[in-house]
């Protein structure tokens, strides 16, 4: 919302009139708008909720919703006029509640049964306070101020956003702030991707701050995806999802599976069987219910006892337990020492699913979320019009008027760079040259082998290798037939690669065959990269047995790249390239979900020549999940110096393309990663002063664009947007460079945090979309600019490394 929160002389620049080059083209938006009335007060009240009696269970977000929800239920009375809850400690509405106008504070008791725990009705005491009152008019005009050293009022920016999103709240399932499912099969069908999970389709929404009107409100509305866990007996999840079968759940578990299951259930809800209760799962019994005892108070002599799980099941409930030597689950709170068995329990609903999804189920997941243009504008306004985003009674209460269409804009769309391969070739569509077309520089290949891990039909792979030799020398290159063609053992491949390198100390790549998603890939990488220092190309079974020209153009597109040629350059150069130029790429890659062990790793590419086509790359690990990078100074310090050697000189420009930050982050990466790189150009130099521009590159958003006059088709390759949607007061602007294959094209979202080379809109968008242009391992123009694309390939790498030493270890 509020992107940096001034430090004087530390800000994001102001906005700039739009650009002007490029095709004028009517967009639709998924865009809302919104206008407000200046008269209008929200009031803010301070909310605690107690627990009556001592207990340890905590209370959330969800438990204080319900607690605050049963509270107005009962006093309907106090509580006529709609009222808005955060889920913790902040309350509002419109105009001050009647009860609160003579007092300070009212209280309420609430009795209410919690979701967790043994299911006794649990007394609350419910307190409000009367906070601060806010009127629309300061919003209003924090919203056009042009003031650099102000910032949009964000504490009524978020008493408002609270107000409008808070009936959804009580409707849906959420996921985080702003994403709402619907778990109702008979509304809303789940897609089944697998035999635990399956994909739900919900909707994104947020209020956001637009240029609309120099300044104003709009509501964001877009279809959200995600995966949940199916409803399924517990047994079975631990066969599906954690791949322990039935038989391996004998107590006493070792200890390397026991971590496995206590990782794979940490936290996972559960309903019971045998009574209608929800339990949260926090551990695993020692022994099965046969053996596994508890205290427990006996109502006729009053005194403690030992009972045994399956003892008191039988006597309590009258239920028999079929698998006795099964280890059992401790729910929450740990105090009560709740046990329960396996076979009683189904994973509950409403659950999202964290885990890695098989390439199966992903491919299905990815399908079944992939809505074309039309559909998904079409299904926008179904979901606008069946939530009431404009007369529900809160919207009523603030006397907002919500747009009842989406907003429309005119983009723009630019031209593509003029490339040179060994002739002239022009995009279109976002792609360009064909097999006739020569690389601007074929590889040298004299020294390689091929090693094959799948077993494959020997004249198969003779006919890929014959096949990859006259493609390639079809495309510029030096193609020299292998030095080795083996059959890998996948037991020995740092062996196998070892000796290579031993028998032939010049080799140049290592080309390897692969099943589809082979484990192996990580080793074969680390192997490669780290400890013989030799390129690895794999290649997937499939894919060498079709033997496609097209798929082995697309290889030799990347191997040419990775050999030391370069594929095509720009035509002409940019004006910006009459002072020596580096153009930097920034990214950080975490760990999967669930992964608590391995570090982020953060990766800083940068130019070293004038086509954009060489670059240095640094890598370092850094603190599990952090984003903001941490040694940047000494990365860009030996980026810097690696610019000097291949060019004899520093660069005067420098243009940072920074990836992955969301917006509250904007403040921290002005702070430390763009002055830490002014500090790098400082120590290597006293007087060195380059001019920097320093950019954020978003793509996880929610903004998309639909063509007005050819309404089904994604908006085409060069698209741009920089007025009415974006920022009212700082620099931005969405881009969508590449060709939409399936779904609706997402463009990228770019937010100017510095810029000490004064580039214009027009000059700045233009060199964006032509570095899109130069990514080595394709023809096509990409979503990102290439050095964001080298950054996140780095940062991924080393991902992959980092893992491949965790695997090694354990």
């Amino acid at each position: 919302m509020d992107a940096a929160k001034g430090s004087p002389g530390l800000n994001p620049p102001l906005r700039l009139p739009s650009g002007a080059r490029g095709k004028p083209i009517r967009l639709n938006t998924n865009y809302f708008p919104i206008k407000m009335k200046a008269e209008v007060n929200l009031v803010q009240y301070e909310v605690s909720i107690k627990q009556d009696t001592k207990s340890n269970i905590k209370i959330g977000k969800k438990q204080n919703t319900k607690i605050f929800e049963k509270m107005k239920e009962r006093n309907q009375d106090v509580f006529s006029k709609p009222v808005a809850f955060d889920g913790f400690k902040n309350a509002y509405s419109v105009e001050v509640l009647p009860s609160l106008k003579k007092k300070k504070t009212i209280t309420f008791k609430v009795i209410l049964e919690l979701e967790e725990g043994d299911g006794d009705p649990v007394s609350f005491t419910v307190q409000i306070s009367r906070g601060i009152t806010k009127g629309l008019r300061e919003l209003m005009v924090s919203l056009k101020c042009t003031d650099m050293h102000k910032n949009i009022s964000f504490t009524i920016f978020r008493m408002l956003d609270t107000m409008l999103r808070y009936h959804r709240l009580l409707r849906y399932e959420a996921v985080g702030k702003k994403r709402y499912f619907l778990l109702n099969r008979e509304i809303n069908r789940p897609i089944d991707i697998g035999p635990a999970v399956q994909g739900v389709t919900g909707f994104f929404s947020s209020m956001k701050a637009s240029a609309h009107e120099k300044g104003s409100l709009m509501i964001n509305i877009d279809l959200a995806h995600t995966v949940f866990y199916k409803e399924q007996p517990l047994l079975d999840f631990i066969n599906n999802v954690l791949h322990v079968g039935r038989n391996d759940l004998d107590a006493p578990l070792d200890i390397k599976l026991r971590k496995i299951l206590e990782r794979g259930l940490a936290d996972l809800r559960v309903e019971t069987t045998h009574i209608p209760r929800t339990y949260r799962i926090i551990g695993l019994s020692m022994y099965g219910p046969d053996r596994q005892m508890f205290p427990l108070n006996n109502s006729e002599s009053g005194k403690i006892e030992q009972r045994t799980v399956q003892d008191y099941f039988e006597k309590e409930y009258k239920k028999t337990i079929k698998y006795p030597r099964l280890i059992c689950i401790q729910a929450y709170p740990k105090e009560k020492n709740i046990y329960l068995p396996l076979e009683y329990c189904v994973v509950a609903r409403g659950q999202r699913s964290f885990g890695n999804l098989s390439n199966s189920e992903a491919g299905k997941f990815i399908r079944s979320s992939a809505i074309p243009p039309g559909k998904r504008l079409e299904q926008i306004k179904n979901i606008y019009n069946d939530n009431k985003f404009a007369n529900h009674e809160m919207i009523a209460s603030l006397q907002l008027d919500v747009a009842k269409s989406p907003f429309t804009v005119t983009g723009r769309v630019l031209s593509p760079p003029k490339l040179m391969m060994d002739q002239e070739v022009q995009p279109k569509r976002g792609g360009w040259g064909t097999r006739d077309e020569k690389f601007y520089i074929g590889a040298v290949v004299y020294t390689w082998a091929v090693i094959d891990y799948t077993h494959t039909w020997q004249g198969a792979l003779e006919r890929y290798i014959r096949t990859l030799r006259s493609l390639g020398d079809r495309k510029g290159m030096v193609f020299k037939s292998p030095v080795s063609v083996t059959k890998g053992i996948r037991k020995n491949v740092t062996q196998q690669f070892q000796n290579l390198k031993k028998k032939f100390p010049e080799i140049q790549m290592i080309l390897v065959v692969l099943e589809e998603a082979d484990s192996l890939y990580s080793r074969i990488k680390t192997v490669g990269d780290l400890e013989i220092s030799v390129i690895t190309q794999c290649v997937k079974k499939r894919c060498m047995e079709e033997c496609r020209f097209i798929t082995i153009g697309n290889l030799l597109v990347k191997i040419n790249a990775k050999m030391g040629g370069i594929n095509s350059v720009w035509s002409r150069s940019p004006k910006l390239m009459k002072r020596s130029l580096m153009v930097m790429g920034a990214d950080v890659n975490h760990p999967s979900a669930g992964d608590a062990r391995t570090p982020s790793m953060a990766a800083i590419v940068a130019s070293i020549d004038n086509n954009f086509s060489k670059y240095a790359v640094e890598v370092r690990p850094q603190k599990h999940r952090n984003e903001i990078i941490q040694d940047v100074k000494e990365m860009t310090k030996n980026l810097l110096k690696s610019f000097s050697i291949a060019n004899n000189s520093k660069p005067q420009r420098i243009i940072v393309y920074r990836d992955g930050v969301s917006d509250v982050q904007f403040h921290q990466v002005l702070q430390h990663e763009f002055l830490a790189i002014r500090e790098a150009c400082k120590e290597l130099e006293e007087t060195y002063k380059p001019a920097i521009t320093f950019l954020l590159v978003m793509k996880r958003h929610h903004t998309r664009f639909f063509q007005v006059d050819e309404v089904g088709k994604n908006i085409p390759p060069g698209t741009v947007v920089d007025s009415g949607i974006t920022h009212p007061i700082e620099r931005d602007f969405y881009l969508c460079s590449h060709q939409g294959i399936q779904g609706t094209s997402r463009p990228a979202h770019y937010h100017v945090l510095w810029d000490d080379n004064n580039l214009t809109m027009d000059q700045l968008q233009e060199f964006t979309y032509n570095m899109c242009h130069v990514y080595s391992r394709c023809s096509k123009s990409v979503s990102l600019p290439a050095p964001v694309a080298y950054a996140h390939l780095a940062a991924f790498r080393a991902k992959v490394h980092a893992m491949e030493v965790n695997i090694q270890e354990s």
